[in-house]
């Protein structure tokens, strides 16, 4: 439990501390929204709004969970690492596409199709990572018995673009995020509890599994 709390308040001091100093640079360099012209009329009033600040969650959020992973005993496991990079990758490309715009002082970032086959590239990778490496107990993060196709080009690049798009709407992808998040939290923490107190199950094995505590600490 220790390495939840470490991991929420280390991230969340970081995102609140850093965020306001990325905005003076963004605002500073004049890196801002720029918006469609054939949009709605009241997004207008977004143009010049910092963007980017994705830089900022994303760096917290990795930071924070090296150090609650390691201060709850655990280490980062490879299911963890998984999750790490598709989380990291997703957003280097959505770092592009801002890139881009800001650059090229234009609403238009990343080429669409480009987009698609950067995402559905991280997620293959993702994918062949989560059937390659075992844990202690020869379990893999994933199984062909599920699929691997559907989840990974289809899912991952579905919920990315969705996401963008309910974000893009007002920012509402922040307030959905935290509820989804905090779910995924306490089920991969009590997941690690009930393997450990199931009739006949194996105490010092149980508890020595990372991969449920390691997901939580990151969800956190």
């Amino acid at each position: 439990m220790i390495g939840l709390i470490a991991a929420f308040i280390i991230a969340m001091a970081l995102s609140v501390m850093s965020t306001p100093l990325l905005i003076r640079f963004l605002v500073m360099h004049q890196y801002g929204q720029f918006i469609r012209q054939d949009g709605p009329t009241q997004h207008l009033t977004k143009r010049g709004t910092p963007t980017m600040g994705g830089v900022v969650i994303i760096l917290a959020t990795v930071l924070a969970w090296l150090i609650g992973s390691f201060v709850a005993g655990a280490g980062p496991s490879w299911s963890g690492v998984l999750l790490v990079f598709l989380f990291v990758g997703l957003g280097v490309i959505g770092l592009l596409d801002d890139g881009i715009k800001i650059m090229r002082q234009r609403s238009l970032g990343l080429h669409p199709s480009g987009k698609i086959i950067g995402q559905v590239a991280v997620a293959s990778l993702f994918a062949l990572g989560t059937l390659i490496f075992p844990n202690d107990y020869d379990e893999y993060p994933s199984t062909l018995a599920i699929s691997v196709a559907r989840p990974t080009t289809l899912i991952v690049t579905a919920w990315s673009n969705a996401t963008n798009l309910t974000d893009g709407l007002d920012g509402l992808a922040t307030g959905v995020s935290i509820f989804v998040f905090g779910a995924y939290t306490f089920i991969a923490y009590f997941q690690r509890i009930q393997s450990c107190t199931m009739p006949g199950a194996n105490q010092a094995n149980c508890y020595a599994t990372r991969d449920p505590l390691d997901l939580a600490i990151f969800c956190a």
